[in-house]
């Protein structure tokens, strides 16, 4: 009977030592990104464009639809990364632009939802920064890595607010900065100034005016604002003047079934990982102290029993 006793009391430590180290050795394995991933969102919004045969006349604006889809093709040999595929379609609604589609690859963290930076053959180029902002996104500056520049850019802390009855963390992106990583862009203006404009481009500058709001729990973006801007530097070859040119202007949000998509599984989420990371632990709290402390009433009840069978 004292061995069954002190088992007793003994499964009511266990139990309690297991709530504190639940968030580190059973949690983590649930909430890394899955290696299938298959995700799509679609932007609309608003483009205007320079006509590519007269730099200087910005047309628009026209209306603008961007579909992006995220594919989990492999992981790396370690199993930290999953390789993703990125495909972007760009449908501008314009006689300037016809829809083009670019494809990405490149490998992210599992856990901390970075680009990986070290060269490998599985992947297009090393990319820095985050990929997205992951479980409980921090309340502070984060570098993000942006294709239409092949550079981070920082996501800025702007505090926290809320939107659609959740909690959300305001992150603001502005930037203005010279293009000098994206051979492609650079080729394709400085072609068209040659070409339409009798002259050479000296230099592209990227401005983004934008901010995003970020689920403070999940880490899922709920929301997002974003305003791009393109300007040339050219020089005219007869005359040898120097001037600027607009040569885009973007802005646009998420369309009203993706925004009602990331509200859904933002909630899903929130309550997955509120069960997992707070109701779990509590219950398995109380539980072990219901257990140790019948186990120690039980001790105490022997002890007292025994003491009082020694004085008669």
């Amino acid at each position: 009977m004292k061995k069954i006793i002190w088992s007793i009391a003994l499964i009511g430590v266990i139990i309690l030592v297991i709530a504190p180290i639940w968030s580190f050795a059973i949690l983590p394995p649930q909430l890394i990104m899955p290696e299938d991933v298959d995700e799509s969102v679609t932007y609309t919004g608003e483009a205007s464009v320079a006509n590519p045969q007269n730099l200087t006349q910005l047309a628009g604006p026209f209306d603008l639809t961007i579909n992006r889809s995220y594919v989990g093709i492999d992981t790396t040999n370690d199993g930290n990364a999953v390789i993703l595929e990125e495909t972007a379609v760009v449908n501008i609604d314009s006689p300037f632009t016809p829809p083009q589609t670019e494809k990405f690859i490149m490998a992210v963290d599992r856990k901390t939802y970075e680009h990986l930076n070290e060269d490998d053959e599985k992947w297009d180029h090393p990319r820095y920064g985050k990929f997205t902002f992951g479980l409980h996104p921090p309340k502070e500056d984060v570098d993000f890595w942006l294709h239409d520049i092949n550079d981070t850019v920082v996501a800025k802390y702007d505090g926290t607010t809320t939107y659609e009855g959740f909690s959300v963390i305001k992150y603001s992106m502005k930037d203005t900065r010279q293009i000098t990583k994206n051979a492609q862009l650079i080729d394709t203006y400085a072609g068209m100034a040659y070409y339409y404009g009798n002259s050479y481009l000296n230099g592209l500058y990227f401005k983004e005016d934008s901010y995003v709001y970020v689920d403070e729990i999940s880490g899922i973006i709920l929301y997002i604002d974003r305003n791009t801007e393109l300007v040339g530097d050219f020089t005219h070859i007869p005359s040898n003047m120097n001037f600027n040119v607009t040569l885009s202007k973007m802005s646009y949000k998420f369309d009203e079934v993706t925004s009602d998509k990331l509200l859904k599984d933002a909630r899903a989420a929130d309550d997955n990982i509120v069960f997992v990371e707070t109701i779990i632990p509590i219950t398995i709290i109380v539980i072990g102290a219901v257990i140790l402390i019948i186990g120690i009433v039980f001790i105490v009840y022997k002890k007292r029993k025994e003491k009082r069978a020694q004085t008669d």
